[in-house]
C-alpha cells in the first residue's frame, strides 16, 4: 500500500514536468549510481596505456576522440572515476553537462509576410550589374582585395541587421557587398537542424549529420533562422557559401549535452578535406555552458585545422567569461548590439567577448514545423539572441574567407577592421563597459 501511494504522488509530478525535465529525470532514475565523463589523457599516455587502464578498471568506452584530443567517453561511478584520476595517466575528465537553452533565446514574434516583400532585390552599381546574383568569375578577387570595385552589389529594404555590416552609421536601408559573397566557402551550423530545402538556400545548402535522437532535418526552426542569416538569399551576410548543418539538439529545442558538441567538432575535422570548401570553412557553435578545457581543446583543434569558430556569448546578462571558456583567441566570442549601437540588456559581455554585431529583432526565415500549437510557419519571424549575432559574424566569416582573408587571423582581423566607439555604453554598469567597443563591419563603411 505505502509502495503504490509512493508511485501515485511521483506519477503526477514526472507527467507535470516539461519533455526535457522528464528526460533528465528518466536518465538519473535509469542510472542513478553512474555518470558520464570526458577523460583526457596526458600527451604521454599512450594508446596502449589507454586501453590497459580503460580495460583495468572495467569501464566501457562509449566514444574515443582522436581529432580533437586523445580522451574517452566513459559512464561510470565516482569511485572508478577516482580511480581515473589517481592513475597517473589522466590530465583532466569532466562529468557531461545538460545546458538548457530554452531559457536562454528571447521570445520571438511574427511579421506579416507583407511587411518583408520589398526587400527582395537585388542589385548592383555598375552596368555589369548584368552579371547575375547567381554568376560570379572567381578570377575577379586578387589576393589584395579592393572592396570598392565594378563587383560591388546592393540589397534594397534590407533587414537592418544586414544593413548596419556595410555602413557607418545606423539607420541605412541598403546591403553592401562584394559579388563573390563567400563563393567558394562553406559554414557548418552546429545547432537544431536547418530546413535544407528552403528556396532561400537554392542548392546550397545540406543535412551532415546528426548527434541527437529525432528527427534528423529540422524541428524547432532555430538553426535554419541562424543559418538564413548567415547564407540566405534574403537575410544572409554570404549569399554564396555553402551551409551544412550538424544537429545536436533535441527536436524539442530545449537543450544541448556538451558531448554532442564536442562530438560534432571531432566529427567536422574529419570530414573538412569532403565538403569542397576551397576558400574555407566556418563553424558556428551553439551558445552553452563550455566553460571546460574539453572545449577549450576541441574549438583550438578546429582552429588548428585552418577553420573559422564563432561563439555566441550567451543571453544571460552576465559577464561571458562565467559561461564561455576562455579559449583560443583565433575564436571569436560575439555580443549582441540593437539598432541604435546599444548593448543588448541580455548579451553576456566583458573583456571575453571579442565582437559585437546586430543581434536584437532580427528578421530571419521561420521554419517552425507544427509543434508546440505553432501550427503553420510564417514566412519570416522576428527574435533577439547573440545565436543571431554570432550568425552575422559567421557570415562575415565566410564573406571574408571568399576574399582571401586567412582562417587563423580572421577573428583579429574583423576586430580591427570593425566599427569602433561606436557602441552607447551610457546606461550600462560594472563591467558592460568592459566589453570591446568594435562592430563587426564588412569593410564598405559608408
Amino acid at each position: 500500500m505505502r509502495f503504490m501511494f509512493v508511485i501515485l504522488f511521483i506519477l503526477p509530478t514526472i507527467f507535470g514536468m516539461n519533455a526535457c525535465e522528464n528526460k533528465a529525470l528518466s536518465q538519473h532514475l535509469r542510472y542513478p549510481e553512474k555518470k558520464t565523463y570526458i577523460v583526457g589523457f596526458k600527451d604521454s599516455t599512450s594508446v596502449e596505456q589507454q586501453d590497459q587502464l580503460v580495460s583495468k578498471l572495467r569501464a566501457k568506452i562509449n566514444f574515443k576522440f582522436i581529432k580533437t584530443f586523445a580522451g574517452i567517453v566513459v559512464k561510470i561511478s565516482k569511485e572508478i572515476k577516482k580511480m581515473f584520476e589517481e592513475s597517473g595517466l589522466v590530465e583532466w575528465i569532466q562529468e557531461n553537462i545538460f545546458t538548457p537553452l530554452s531559457e536562454l533565446e528571447f521570445p520571438e514574434f511574427e511579421v506579416p509576410e507583407i511587411s518583408f516583400k520589398r526587400s527582395q532585390q537585388l542589385e548592383s552599381r555598375q552596368p555589369t550589374a548584368t552579371i547575375g546574383a547567381g554568376e560570379y568569375d572567381s578570377s575577379d578577387v586578387e589576393s589584395t582585395i579592393k572592396i570598392r570595385s565594378y563587383m560591388e552589389k546592393w540589397q534594397n529594404e534590407a533587414p537592418w541587421g544586414l544593413a548596419r555590416l556595410s555602413h557607418a552609421k545606423t539607420n541605412q536601408k541598403a546591403y553592401h557587398y562584394h559579388g563573390s559573397a563567400g563563393r567558394d566557402t562553406c559554414v557548418v551550423v552546429i545547432d537544431s537542424g536547418i530546413d535544407a530545402k528552403n528556396p532561400e538556400f537554392g542548392d546550397r545548402a545540406r543535412f551532415l549529420k546528426t548527434f541527437s535522437r529525432g528527427l534528423n532535418d529540422v524541428v524547432s526552426g532555430h538553426g535554419t533562422q541562424l543559418a538564413s542569416i548567415i547564407g540566405g538569399k534574403t537575410y544572409g551576410v554570404a549569399k554564396r557559401t555553402k551551409i551544412y548543418s550538424i544537429k545536436v539538439t533535441n527536436d524539442m529545442y530545449c537543450g544541448v549535452e556538451h558531448l554532442k558538441v564536442i562530438k560534432a567538432m571531432e566529427y567536422i575535422i574529419d570530414v573538412a578535406p569532403t565538403l569542397k570548401c576551397s576558400k574555407g570553412i566556418t563553424v558556428l557553435l551553439p551558445q552553452g555552458d563550455f566553460n571546460s578545457i574539453s572545449f577549450q581543446k576541441a574549438a583550438s583543434s578546429l582552429a588548428d585545422a585552418g577553420i573559422f569558430v564563432v561563439i555566441p556569448a550567451g543571453n544571460r546578462g552576465i559577464e561571458a567569461e562565467r559561461i564561455t571558456a576562455a579559449i583560443d583567441p583565433r575564436v571569436c566570442i560575439v555580443g549582441a548590439t540593437d539598432r541604435n549601437d546599444r548593448l543588448w540588456k541580455w548579451s553576456n559581455y566583458g573583456k571575453h567577448v571579442d565582437i559585437l554585431a546586430p543581434g536584437v529583432e532580427i528578421q530571419t526565415l521561420d521554419s517552425r514545423v507544427k509543434r508546440l500549437g505553432v501550427k503553420k510557419a510564417s514566412k519570416v519571424i522576428v527574435g533577439s539572441s547573440t545565436s543571431l549575432a554570432a550568425a552575422h559574424v559567421a557570415g562575415l566569416g565566410a564573406y571574408l574567407l571568399g576574399l582571401g582573408k586567412s582562417p587563423k587571423t580572421l577573428c583579429n582581423y574583423i576586430v580591427n577592421n570593425g566599427i569602433e566607439n561606436t557602441i552607447d555604453y551610457s546606461e550600462s554598469k560594472d563591467s558592460r563597459q568592459e566589453t570591446p567597443n568594435v562592430l563587426a563591419n564588412n569593410g564598405f563603411l559608408e
